[in-house]
């Protein structure tokens, strides 16, 4: 999914919290193409990208775009795990170059 954010800031309004727990429940990855500050992207495991003008977005979604093509996919399946909610997780790289951008935890919903 990418996404075109207004200027609202996450956390702040009732939409902004909302949107962040879609995000966790989704299990979609989001990239968000702002003009002013926004944190959906950190929740779905994307980046933020900030434009200075509409005139910048074509090349910012250019880099989106370059971004998800050269992309890996890990799946991980949790074990043991029987609380229902919000669990973060941290995935890196060991012993190897390169830039991590995931999701920061993942979501299991009640019974």
């Amino acid at each position: 999914m990418i996404g075109l954010a207004p200027a609202v800031a996450s956390g702040h309004f009732a939409l902004g919290r909302t949107l962040l727990e879609a995000a966790r429940r989704s299990g979609v990855l989001i990239h968000v193409v702002e003009l002013f500050t926004f944190d959906l992207a950190r929740a779905g495991g994307g980046r933020r990208w900030s434009a200075e003008s509409s005139r910048d977005l074509r090349e910012l979604f250019g880099r989106v775009l370059n971004e998800l093509r050269a992309r890996y996919l890990l799946t991980y399946y949790p074990s043991g795990v029987t609380r229902a909610g919000w669990h973060d997780v941290k995935v890196s790289v060991k012993n190897a170059r390169g830039d991590v951008t995931a999701r920061p935890g993942y979501f299991i919903p009640p019974p």
